[in-house]
């Protein structure tokens, strides 16, 4: 997840819950016909992941705790430019976003 010069990302972990998911395909179902079908269940795998992030992310948005801002943009823009949004610091910021996250994962 973290490298050793600061990034992240979760591309492992990604994979390996991908895999798990077809590992448990086999046992439910048996082996895969073909290795295309292999592929096709990976694939539809890696979509609901994607997916299910999405929907995580929709919910995230609307909290009330962002008061209108937009996590996502945030992310996008890679910061808030200059300043931060109008009525919030930097580390309002922050702390929206720690509160937002427990929140959500408590839902």
């Amino acid at each position: 997840m973290f490298h050793e010069d600061d990034t992240f990302d979760f591309y492992e972990e990604i994979i390996a819950l991908a895999e798990e998911f077809c590992q448990g395909w086999v046992e439910r179902k048996g082996r895969f016909e073909s290795e295309l079908h292999g592929a096709l269940v990976l694939n539809f795998a890696l979509c609901t992941i994607k997916h299910d992030l999405e929907d995580l992310l929709d919910q995230l948005e609307w909290q009330p705790v962002f008061k209108g801002l937009s996590p996502r943009e945030v992310y996008e823009r890679g910061g808030f430019g200059d300043e931060p949004p109008k009525g919030l610091s930097q580390r309002d910021v922050i702390e929206l976003v720690q509160q937002a996250l427990l929140h959500t994962r408590r839902n």
